[in-house]
């Protein structure tokens, strides 16, 4: 209802204050709004493949989104104030893009080690995107930027979702 969707609404704006406050000069200098973004344009482009072909829902686009500005807050912040709505799609997705975005497909990442599927979707997506944004700040161009990460396609990256960034890289934000 419009009283949840206010009070949802509002606990983002508090996170992502939260994370601004608290996050480290090179974070801040990475341009959040294209991350955001193209975290949304690729998760979107995954309801057009055989393989997630209407399996993407709109809850799950937008905690792809929101997670995209608020993916380096600390965990134990995000469950204080998301404990009563764990349930929903879009603070689900938030969640795992919190706690796994810095994983890798190879099992290489961090903190828990996972790699290739066991590593939750959204968290593959903003890895991806993250990356990206990472790539254009250190001043390395479009075509290097996306050269470099498609060289560690199966290794960094799922190598589905990379084929997928690189097909859709004409409306890449950058």
């Amino acid at each position: 209802n419009e009283q949840n969707e206010k009070i949802l609404n509002e606990k983002k704006r508090i996170l992502e204050n939260l994370v601004k406050l608290s996050s480290d000069v090179d974070d801040m200098s990475l341009n959040i709004d294209n991350i955001v973004k193209n975290s949304r344009m690729l998760t979107q482009a995954l309801n057009f493949t055989d393989k997630y072909e209407n399996k993407i829902s709109e809850a799950f686009i937008d905690g792809v989104e929101i997670a995209g500005s608020i993916r380096n807050i600390n965990p134990k912040i995000f469950k204080i104030f998301f404990t009563d709505d764990e349930t929903s799609p879009t603070l689900q997705a938030a969640a795992d893009v919190i706690d796994y975005h810095n994983e890798r497909w190879d099992g290489s990442g961090t903190p828990h080690c996972l790699s290739k599927e066991d590593i939750p979707l959204a968290a593959r997506i903003v890895a991806i995107t993250e990356t990206f944004e990472t790539y254009i700040k250190s001043g390395l161009s479009r075509e290097d930027a996306f050269d470099k990460m498609n060289a560690d396609r199966g290794v960094l990256f799922d190598p589905y979702l990379m084929d997928l960034f690189i097909k859709i890289k004409k409306q890449i934000k950058s």
